[in-house]
């Protein structure tokens, strides 16, 4: 079973209802973000080849053959996601972000780097990272916590898989800095604003407009009632 979770916006709440939910059952979470920092590890815009492990990397992630083209399309984007971070934060040292300021630091920086690179990715090949991560989930129980684009939610649903839908009132987002107005542009957190997600039975908007152990408790009762309208039961994990 797959269920992917969206919402409106950077801090409304998916990461958290997306882990209270894999706590609390056999789901797995999956997101994207993590598979494009372990991407970005391998790409440097300075290699004039790419080894063995990153060729394998990048054919299964465009669904092609590897080949001399690709491989310039690839560090185009790169450079190019570089250039575009550099000047928007204002730094003069042409570099790609490292392991510390990715997966422990998480500076802007390299949140930004992340989000120009994958919209890059996505013009060459809009379902590339939502193709790439069902790939990795296999036939498993998964929890998508990053869904942000309409085509996302329909290769989910493609898929047999469902989608929630987070809501925090944009006077909350705001009042914590957390606007979706955010300077960098990025699409991602904008494309599903106008989605009719009410329109779906077997789907829900889930409300975050108050507190955490709220959000969590409505969470699991969500999840729960959708799977068992769909002849699924909430699982709980394995004791090990």
């Amino acid at each position: 079973m797959l269920i992917g979770v969206a919402g409106n916006g950077i801090g409304c709440g998916k990461t958290t209802v997306a882990r209270t939910i894999t706590k609390l059952s056999n789901f797995i979470e999956v997101n994207s973000a993590d598979e494009l920092k372990r991407i970005l590890l391998w790409l440097n815009p300075f290699n004039t080849y790419f080894d063995d492990q990153v060729r394998l990397i990048i054919n299964n992630l465009f669904r092609t053959p590897w080949s001399s083209e690709l491989h310039a399309v690839v560090q185009d984007a790169v450079v190019d996601a570089i250039k575009e971070t550099m000047k928007y934060s204002n730094v003069s040292l042409f570099r790609c972000p490292e392991y510390e300021e990715l997966f422990i630091e998480k500076t802007e920086y390299s949140r930004v780097y992340m989000q120009s690179l994958a919209e890059r990715f996505r013009d060459i090949q809009p379902n590339i990272w939502i193709d790439f991560t069902i790939d990795i989930v296999a036939e498993r129980n998964a929890i998508i916590g990053d869904v942000r684009y309409k085509n996302e939610v329909h290769r989910i649903r493609e898929k047999g898989g469902i989608v929630l839908y987070v809501n925090r009132p944009q006077q909350d987002q705001q009042s914590q800095g957390l606007a979706k107005n955010d300077s960098t542009g990025y699409k991602g957190e904008k494309d599903l604003d106008d989605y009719p997600f009410a329109d779906f039975p077997h789907e829900a908007i889930i409300l975050n407009d108050s507190d955490l152990s709220r959000l969590q408790s409505t969470s699991i009762t969500t999840v729960t009632c959708m799977l068992e309208t769909l002849g699924v039961h909430f699982i709980e994990p394995e004791v090990k």
